[in-house]
């Protein structure tokens, strides 16, 4: 199985940040659903924030996710 999808994230998170937040969502999705093949496009938030507290709060929020890529643990294999 593939999974193709495209993650938005505030424009101020860094690059690091951002590949976080795919890593975690496709080592969950690959966990759900039996190592699948998982493809994630990450794409910049165009709307205006909030306010600055709800962006701190969600960057902390990413910081504690766990990603075998940035954590380097390495991925399962994919098939």
């Amino acid at each position: 199985m593939q999974v193709d999808f495209h993650v938005v994230v505030c424009r101020d998170h860094s690059l690091e940040q951002a590949h976080r937040v795919a890593d975690h969502l496709e080592m969950e999705i690959r966990e759900a659903l039996g190592n699948a093949h998982v493809v994630t496009h990450i794409d910049p938030c165009e709307i205006e924030c909030p306010s600055p507290h709800e962006c701190d709060r969600t960057k902390g929020m990413i910081a504690g996710l766990h990603s075998p890529e940035q954590d380097g643990k390495g991925t399962e294999s994919q098939g």
